[in-house]
């Protein structure tokens, strides 16, 4: 999973790697993967990286290929190999379970943003405004489903330790 949301997040960087969302690996170069990566190693492995989730099941998929290319006896590290189906076979009870959050209604708020604000844009709104004194943050609508709610509360306290890390707190005083 996690070399998916890496290649995703590459892939959110050099869209020209994935014309269809996913990173293709089977069978694929590394060295066009490698040279994006190298470029973009700090955005990538950024706390703040991004990656579009609702394609992290096909990139699972992707990322289960053998680890080089050609023939068992004369392997090509130059390359990724074909499709490896044993792989593909343990991460099914992954990826029903990521499939089973990106499809419950309960955390659509999450994963369907549409036209809402982003948290971390009203955070630095309410941080750069002096006049500011409290931020109420309310989690009345999120479900306590798939444990949504201290998951979003977790986020939401590493963002305001990033950020007051940053910015002084001078407002407590």
């Amino acid at each position: 999973m996690r070399l998916a949301m890496k290649s995703l997040k590459l892939a959110r960087v050099d869209a020209s790697l994935a014309p269809s969302g996913v990173i293709q690996k089977a069978e694929k170069s590394k060295a066009l993967f490698d040279g994006a990566y190298t470029k973009h190693v700090a955005i990538i492995e950024s706390v703040n990286a991004d990656f579009d989730i609702k394609f992290l099941v096909r990139q699972i998929s992707e990322e289960c290929v053998w680890p080089s290319g050609g023939a068992f006896n004369a392997p090509d590290y130059t390359k990724w190999g074909k499709y490896n189906e044993q792989e593909k076979s343990y991460c099914v009870t992954l990826i029903t379970r990521i499939e089973d959050m990106l499809g419950s209604k309960e955390l659509a708020c999450i994963f369907d943003l549409g036209k809402k604000t982003f948290f971390s844009d009203a955070l630095d709104k309410f941080l750069k405004d002096p006049q500011c004194r409290v931020l109420r943050i309310s989690l009345r609508y999120l479900a306590f489903e798939h444990n949504a709610r201290e998951i979003v509360a977790n986020a939401i306290g590493r963002m305001l330790l990033e950020r007051t890390a940053v910015t002084p707190w001078t407002r407590l005083n």
